[in-house]
């Protein structure tokens, strides 16, 4: 027989045990990839793109020690530059992009204004600034139109319109500079919009749009320059949103021109299912000139 002295010890030890062991299963349960896997998320790298002195876009490129779901829904991000917070937009649609799967979109998420283009005649270029106009039809269908001036009037003169509308194809060059070449008054899908934005690895990509011996640059970093806010997307490879072990996916944000320049401190908090996976400042060079890419971590 044990004495009362030993029994006492012994439920202390089994009690311990008991609540103990339920706070690791739970801590199991909650963190293992069949409920998402948040602790299998890597922070492989941060980069940036700027133009011009201002950031348009970061991207994170993610990792996983185990197949996991990856869903955007369950991305959380906050954005602070300089102490103040930004609006951040995350849509829960899915595109296609050749063999990539692209999460989210910025196109519901554009306002209209307007939007800086270069005029090429032979070798002379001229940069303008001409109408950039959303709305919605009768047929509740998007639509984005860069106007060929700046009149604030949608006539039937324009450069180039995307319309959720549209079935057209032309073909995207997400490795090059020049990512889309099209006649003048061309009509394409709105989510050819959202893939250049996405899926482009160029540091700052454009739409060439020829009119005779006119061409005209644009690019999709003065696009978002219409931005409401900040606006995350996503995208990995494979035709599902399964992220296998020791692959990657990226994780974008796009940030309107102008809202984070040269000497800022831009602070992100990305959380999935609500546990943080990178929490970071980053000082913003001064002297950014050009276009180009720099590796944050």
């Amino acid at each position: 027989m044990i004495s009362k002295e030993s029994a006492v010890v012994v439920l202390a030890f089994a009690l311990t045990v008991g609540v103990y062991g339920f706070i690791v299963l739970n801590y199991v349960s909650i963190f293992s990839p069949q409920s998402g896997g948040v602790n299998q998320f890597l922070i492989r790298s941060v980069s940036l793109n700027y133009y011009d002195g201002s950031v348009w876009r970061l991207v994170i490129q993610v990792g996983s020690t185990s197949d996991l779901d990856f869903k955007l829904g369950n991305v959380g991000l906050r954005v602070l530059v300089n102490g103040v917070q930004l609006p951040v937009f995350i849509d829960d649609a899915v595109q296609v992009g050749g063999d990539r799967l692209v999460l989210g979109r910025a196109s519901p998420f554009l306002s209209s204004g307007r939007v800086l283009v270069s005029r090429v005649v032979g070798s002379s270029v001229n940069y303008e600034y001409v109408d950039f106009i959303v709305y919605v039809d009768q047929a509740n269908k998007l639509n984005i139109v860069i106007d060929d001036d700046l009149d604030s009037v949608l006539d039937n003169s324009y450069l180039i319109r995307f319309s959720s509308d549209s079935s057209s194809t032309y073909e995207l060059n997400f490795y090059d500079d020049i990512s889309l070449v099209v006649g003048k008054g061309v009509t394409l899908p709105v989510s050819y919009l959202d893939l250049l934005a996405t899926l482009s690895v160029r540091p700052n990509p454009a739409v060439k749009v020829l009119y005779g011996e006119v061409s005209y640059l644009i690019r999709v970093s003065d696009i978002l320059s219409n931005l409401r806010g900040v606006v995350v997307t996503s995208w990995l490879t494979g035709k599902d949103l399964r992220l296998d072990a020791n692959k990657h996916a990226y994780i974008t944000i796009l940030i309107p021109i102008g809202r984070v320049v040269g000497g800022d401190e831009l602070n992100i908090d990305l959380t999935v299912n609500n546990v943080k996976v990178l929490s970071k400042n980053y000082r913003i060079p001064q002297g950014l000139s050009g276009s180009g890419t720099l590796i944050m971590s």
